[in-house]
């Protein structure tokens, strides 16, 4: 039950439209996309669920870097830190 009630308020959270959020795989691959992200973004949510563009294509070259310290800690704890990027 706390488990499903945790689910709940990060779902709300991600759908309340404050800032972007987004869950994406180690290889690119983007999971979800919220409304506000996809506005950042100029993208859709179904171009992000279809594959056709991923958080490494419109990542620019200087916040490839966060990325990277942000997988590396994933592997190795098995999650990462929530970080911001332009």
């Amino acid at each position: 039950a706390a488990s499903r009630r945790q689910e709940s308020l990060l779902g709300a959270f991600a759908n309340s439209g404050i800032l972007g959020v987004v869950n994406a795989t180690l290889s690119g691959k983007i999971l979800f996309a919220n409304e506000e992200y996809c506005r950042i973004t100029g993208y859709s949510a179904d171009d992000f669920k279809s594959g056709r563009v991923g958080w490494r294509t419109i990542t620019p070259p200087e916040w490839l870097e966060v990325d990277e310290r942000a997988i590396a800690e994933a592997r190795a704890r098995g999650e990462c830190t929530p970080f911001e990027k332009e």
